[in-house]
């Protein structure tokens, strides 16, 4: 097995392993969820999924992304269920709009004849496009959670984090492999938001037992 196949596939169980530990300690009560975080990954995470597997072949590389993204909605529908979010507020609710619109401009560009027009205008590939675009809604959307990060000393544990930013960097070599400077943007990009939230948590004093 190739190197980068065995990196995708440990980048993988990592991503699995934060969101099991996630999900225990949010059913202990030792933290509390961002609801509006949480739902626009909900659907975030797999419309990066599509975007990022339709630009190229999928090779066992590019596993983090579909396991993240089944995970993550398997982990929304299971807090959903046992009312651990709480209110969405205003401004996260134009996010999650946001995201919606991206979702519909990449659906419009990649299956109708305007895509290859704007393809060929762009010299870029269309799916690239909506790719980066959806990287920086992803940014906005851990705004939510890095303020409740910030304001509450209960609101999140330091151990998915820090497994999460262990993954990203892991498939970010896996990735190296590739030889296309834009397979790197999704690993960056997510394992400075997931480091960020862990770098904040460390840099707090030690939380009461939540």
């Amino acid at each position: 097995m190739e190197l980068f196949a065995v990196l995708g596939i440990i980048a993988a169980v990592l991503q699995v392993t934060g969101y099991t530990v996630y999900y225990k300690l949010s059913v202990a009560g030792h933290i509390k969820p961002n609801a509006a975080s949480w739902l626009i990954w909900f659907y975030g995470n797999a419309i990066v999924c599509i975007s990022y597997l339709s630009i190229g072949s999928f090779s066992l590389a590019d596993l983090l992304p579909v396991v993240c993204a089944i995970s993550n909605i398997v982990l929304v529908v299971a807090l959903w269920f046992k009312r651990f979010f709480g209110p969405i507020e205003p401004y996260e609710k134009r996010v999650i709009a946001s995201d919606l619109i991206i979702t519909m401009l990449w659906l419009f560009l990649e299956y109708s004849n305007v895509g290859s027009v704007v393809e060929r205008s762009l010299t870029i590939p269309v799916a690239l496009l909506i790719h980066l675009l959806l990287m920086a809604s992803a940014v906005v959307s851990f705004i939510p959670v890095i303020k409740d990060t910030v304001s509450d000393k209960c609101a999140e544990d330091k151990r998915p984090w820090i497994i999460w930013s262990l993954a990203y960097i892991v498939w970010f070599f896996a990735e190296l492999s590739s030889g296309a400077s834009w397979n790197l943007v999704y690993p960056i990009v997510y394992l400075v938001l997931h480091s960020s939230v862990f770098l904040i948590l460390i840099a707090k004093k030690p939380k009461p037992y939540c």
